[in-house]
């Protein structure tokens, strides 16, 4: 789509080498994402929290997250939610079903989409202002599940941010949508002096 995120644009990094080594590990990906927020927040491109501003925002950025669900991930979500569906919990049960076995909730399948967008874009200091969901097929347990979002219009003058929302498993595409959110803004921080 021809965007390109602040930190292309930046020079190379001579500790390159020795971070793609570490990758393998928690700490190695961990210190490429401090580094990388680092590196944004010194060239102005991310609020106190590490987030996008509204006013960096612009049509066809995009950022993805991938997890596989696991069974503990199904136990737990029905935990917190209290949906404990047999369709969800009971594999004989969900045999018997259109599915031929268990599935993923689909708010589990969804909540990933929340994840790229309070960790990744606009990031840390979004609000959530509505999104709209379209289940379109089931994710089982061990499915990788592909969460992406793509900027579809910036309202600045509203601090507003639309963005098309999609899960993948594979080539599959198991919910789209899209979501309204409220991104901090440089412009009202300045302007209260903060």
């Amino acid at each position: 789509n021809g965007f390109r995120t602040p930190l292309e644009n930046t020079p190379p990094n001579p500790m390159a080498p020795a971070i793609a080594v570490a990758l393998g590990s928690w700490r190695g990906r961990t210190a490429l994402y401090r580094l990388q927020y680092r590196l944004l927040r010194e060239r102005n491109f991310m609020n106190p929290q590490n987030g996008y501003d509204v006013e960096d925002l612009s049509v066809g950025m995009s950022a993805e997250i991938a997890k596989t669900i696991t069974d503990a991930d199904i136990v737990m979500f029905a935990g917190v939610s209290t949906d404990v569906n047999a369709v969800h919990m009971d594999e004989e049960f969900g045999r018997t079903t259109m599915f031929g076995g268990r599935i993923a909730h689909g708010m589990l399948t969804a909540s990933l989409i929340s994840s790229v967008l309070g960790n990744r874009l606009p990031g840390p200091g979004v609000i959530y202002m509505a999104q709209s969901l379209r289940f379109r097929a089931p994710v089982r347990p061990g499915d990788t599940v592909h969460a992406k979002v793509t900027v579809k219009e910036v309202i600045v003058d509203k601090c507003r941010v639309v963005l098309d929302t999609v899960c993948t498993v594979g080539d599959k595409v198991v919910i789209d949508g899209e979501a309204t959110l409220m991104p901090t803004s440089k412009k009202k921080r300045e302007a209260a002096g903060k």
